[in-house]
């Protein structure tokens, strides 16, 4: 079964566009960069940090994170819609938009976006088992095969970020609270994944 080479989603021999994305089918896929640099991404803080917070009222009728440095001094915030599946995007201290997550439903399963400022797509996430420890897989580009994969357990409330080898590109730990949810989220220096995509799985994980 052919796959479009935007956002890996399966197409059919005649369909000429995606029915995802609306890429077109026969068109080259899109010039990236390497999967561990990703994009270039807006200049913010948000986008840099090596270590930030990402904190949720949950009293509040809307799921809705606010991001953090160690110190606690704001970084930039969610704004998320109701719907199935989830979308977020994130944006600066300014409003400004950094990323957006979203996704769509394929043969009843969910299948999510990590998209940049520009709505071009970053990276695609599909989940490959579920129960205490969720597994998700993620492709980026014209790689047909997946490159990473993003691995959460809700036994521990850990998450992790992993390339093909094993090793951990990016790890959030969640501590839960009466009125609030924290996540610690934490990039190694030496790691080059693109924080939009760490960004991105965490989100998604937290609420999908």
């Amino acid at each position: 079964m052919p796959f479009c080479a935007y956002c890996h989603s399966a197409t059919s021999p005649d369909d000429k566009f995606c029915k995802f994305c609306g890429k077109p089918i026969l068109a080259a896929a899109p010039d990236t960069a390497s999967f561990l640099i990703g994009m270039p991404a807006p200049e913010s803080p948000l986008l840099i940090a090596n270590q930030f917070v990402m904190v949720r009222n949950k009293m509040a009728l809307w799921i809705k994170f606010e991001f953090q440095d160690q110190s606690g001094m704001k970084l930039g915030e969610t704004q998320g819609e109701v719907k199935i599946p989830l979308k977020y995007t994130v944006l600066d201290t300014a409003a400004q938009p950094l990323m957006v997550i979203d996704g769509a439903i394929e043969k009843m399963q969910p299948l999510y976006f990590i998209r940049d400022d520009q709505n071009n797509i970053l990276a695609t996430l599909r989940i490959k088992s579920s129960f205490m420890s969720r597994k998700w897989g993620i492709w980026q580009g014209d790689d047909a095969s997946e490159s990473m994969q993003f691995v959460t357990d809700s036994s521990n409330h850990k998450m992790e970020i992993r390339d093909e080898s094993g090793a951990v590109l990016a790890s959030a730990n969640m501590n839960f609270a009466l009125k609030t949810e924290k996540i610690d989220v934490s990039i190694p220096e030496t790691s080059k994944v693109d924080h939009r995509l760490v960004i991105g799985c965490v989100l998604l994980a937290a609420g999908a």
